[in-house]
C-alpha cells in the first residue's frame, strides 16, 4: 500500500480520535485543534482521490467535504445550496434517455428472441427489486422528516470528527430562516430542465 492511502487513514483516526475524545470529556481539545484536524483529513482524502481517479472515491470525498462544510461554515453551505439544486436537476434530466438508450442498445444487441425474453425478465425483476427499495427508503426519509429525531439530540461523537450529527441540524435551523436570498441563486435552478424534450413538446 503507498504512502498517501496509510497518511489519509492516520489523519481521518486522529480526527475521530480527537473528536470523540473531546466529546466525552476524556480531553479538553480546544476547537482550533478539532478544526486542523479535521480539514487536515480532509485535504488528505482529497489529495488521495486525485490520484485514484474513481468517480466513487471523488462522491465520497464531496460528501464528507460538504459534511464538514455544513458544520464549520453554515452560512457558506446554504448559500451553495444552488449548486445541489442544479445537480439533482441534471439527473433527472439524464435519466429517462439513458434508461431509453440502454434498453434500445441492449435490444438490438441481441439476435436471438430468446435472449431478449432472458434480459426482459432479468430487467423487469431488477425494477421491481430496486423499485421497492426506493419506496421503503423514501417512506423511511419522509418518517424521519416527520418526526425530526435528531433536533435537540447531541452529535453522534464519531460523526462530529466531521460535523455529520451538527450538519443537519445546521440544514434545519437555515431552512427555518428567513434572511436575504440572492436573485440569482433563487432563478439559476429553474433554467435547468427536468425533462429534456419539455421545450419540443416531446415526452418519452
Amino acid at each position: 500500500m503507498s504512502k498517501l492511502p496509510l497518511a489519509a487513514l492516520a489523519l481521518v483516526t486522529v480526527a475521530a480520535f480527537l473528536a470523540v475524545a473531546d466529546f466525552f470529556g476524556l480531553a479538553d481539545v480546544p476547537e482550533i485543534v478539532l478544526f486542523a484536524a479535521r480539514w487536515g483529513a480532509i485535504a488528505a482524502l482529497i489529495a488521495y482521490a486525485v490520484r485514484r481517479r474513481s468517480l466513487t472515491t471523488w462522491i465520497l470525498v464531496a460528501m464528507v467535504a460538504g459534511a464538514a462544510i455544513g458544520h464549520d461554515f453554515p452560512d457558506v453551505a446554504v448559500s451553495l445550496r444552488v449548486l445541489s439544486q442544479i445537480f439533482l436537476r441534471l439527473i433527472r434530466t439524464i435519466v429517462a434517455p439513458l434508461l431509453f438508450a440502454t434498453l434500445v442498445v441492449g435490444i438490438a444487441g441481441h439476435s436471438s428472441l430468446r435472449q431478449v425474453g432472458r434480459m426482459g425478465i432479468k430487467s423487469l425483476l431488477y425494477f421491481e427489486v430496486v423499485t421497492t427499495l426506493a419506496l421503503l427508503i423514501g417512506w423511511a426519509i419522509l418518517a424521519a422528516v416527520l418526526a425530526m429525531p435528531a433536533i435537540g439530540a447531541a452529535t453522534w461523537p464519531f460523526a462530529s470528527a466531521f460535523g455529520l450529527g451538527s450538519a443537519i441540524v445546521a440544514t434545519w435551523r437555515a431552512r427555518g430562516h428567513r434572511g436575504r436570498h440572492r436573485p440569482g441563486v433563487q432563478v439559476a435552478p429553474a433554467y435547468i430542465s427536468e425533462e429534456p424534450m419539455e421545450q419540443e413538446g416531446v415526452g418519452l
